[in-house]
């Protein structure tokens, strides 16, 4: 599936006009002239005064009449005018050599980090080093950041809200909760390609901006090494070959363009889940991996739950997701409802009691033990990370519960004091 909209995606960008005009022609411009638009959303800036200054540079009138042109007549006005991958180094400042090596996945800038998880097992980060996380942030904010997920998305974005989606299943009868397994491990450099498309790039500048935002793995699972594999090598008329290119690339957990490429990857999902749920008189949310699915009618039975489930399965699978076997929860009438942590029995989210145990624990274990105590037991890495930790669980406990978050912080600040520390962190 993968390899045969990967050749129609390569076919696009194989024409030699297009390849030289945009390849080889386009970055003798040079700093100079786009230095008059470096960090401007438009990249391109008035047009007289571009024109003017492509010629002062020798370049001809014909190309940067042509280039104006196709910068005013793309598709998606809100993202800014790309013509080559040239443009995205002077833009950001990262030299050319670097960025194309990249893109023909001769080089895998990132850290891989393995993170123990408190449920057992492993979060593996793949995060960008200093250049290519340069650029990365610079395609996040000028291009991915303006642009809007599905409305039932509440994660990502300047809008997202663990409460708010949340709220959305308060008083509910029935809930489903549903998790996808190996979430930005399963969106491909393909699934990528196809967003950067729908904003209106070109072929190949789509591509290169693909490349750029994934990475290639070394290894797969037996499982999934036939969805992932590139088979097709012969390549030498493409602009980039793939001589040496095993694997399809990935997006990358850690990188600043995954989360919001994620959401956009997944809007077509999103519709598909929320129109199917409507149809069952269900309520639809997703919180990045996390799907939630929940009723008032009391009617709604187990069976109805499974064969719905059922379907969103296979929705998933047709788009190479998977969900998590072990976090499917369908849950009745009289049982106790908890959505990305918080209570939604009553009309608005509530902490839950798990939570509220957990952080009045850590100021208890500190008021009896003391700090050095509480570190250890806890197995915090250091007095600073414990600190950070629990300003953030007091902080998150002010959104969803301004009075117990005050009481909270009180309690905390009072500790501090103490034991001779001010926590920065509570100062206006």
């Amino acid at each position: 599936m993968l390899s045969v909209f990967y050749e129609k995606c390569l076919a696009l960008i194989r024409s030699p006009l297009l390849h030289q005009s945009l390849v080889r022609s386009l970055p003798s411009i040079n700093e100079a002239v786009l230095g008059s638009i470096k960090g401007s959303c438009m990249t391109i800036g008035p047009t007289h005064t571009y024109i003017q200054e492509g010629l002062e540079k020798g370049i001809s009138e014909q190309k940067l009449k042509g280039i104006v042109y196709e910068s005013l007549k793309r598709i998606n006005p809100s993202v800014p005018y790309l013509f080559s991958l040239n443009q995205i180094c002077h833009i950001t400042g990262v030299s050319y050599p670097y960025l194309r090596e990249i893109v023909r996945r001769n080089s895998t800038p990132y850290n891989f980090h393995r993170i123990p998880k408190k449920s057992g097992g492993h979060r593996f980060l793949t995060i960008p080093r200093t250049e290519l996380k340069l650029v990365q942030t610079w395609i996040h904010k000028e291009i991915l950041a303006s642009q809007a997920p599905h409305f039932r998305c509440y994660s990502y974005h300047s809008q997202s809200s663990i409460f708010n989606c949340a709220r959305e299943h308060c008083s509910s009868k029935w809930l489903i909760k549903m998790d996808i397994e190996s979430f930005f491990d399963s969106i491909s450099e393909v699934m990528v390609y196809k967003v950067f498309r729908k904003l209106g790039y070109k072929p190949l500048v789509a591509f290169e901006l693909g490349r750029i935002c994934t990475y290639q793995p070394t290894h797969l699972r037996i499982s999934n090494t036939l969805k992932w594999r590139n088979f097709n090598t012969n390549s030498a008329e493409y602009p980039y070959k793939r001589k040496g290119v095993s694997f399809f690339g990935r997006l990358p957990q850690g990188a600043p363009t995954s989360p919001m490429l994620s959401n956009l990857v997944f809007q077509e999902i999103d519709e598909q889940l929320h129109s199917y749920a409507t149809e069952n008189g269900l309520v639809y949310t997703r919180y990045a991996d996390d799907l939630t699915f929940s009723t008032i009618d009391n009617r709604f039975s187990r069976e109805r739950a499974i064969k719905f489930v059922s379907y969103v399965k296979k929705v998933l699978r047709t788009e190479n997701f998977n969900t998590n076997k072990t976090k499917l929860k369908i849950i009745p009438p009289g049982s106790r409802k908890i959505v990305l942590g918080l209570n939604v029995e009553a009309q608005e989210p509530l902490l839950s009691k798990g939570f509220k145990k957990r952080v009045e624990g850590h100021l208890r274990g500190i008021e009896k033990f003391g700090i050095l105590q509480h570190v250890e037991h806890r197995r915090f890495d250091t007095i600073f990370g414990m600190l950070s930790h629990i300003n953030g669980l007091i902080g998150y406990a002010k959104q969803i519960d301004n009075a117990y978050g005050f009481r909270l912080e009180a309690w905390f600040s009072s500790i501090l004091t103490q034991n001779g520390i001010v926590n920065e962190s509570f100062q206006e």
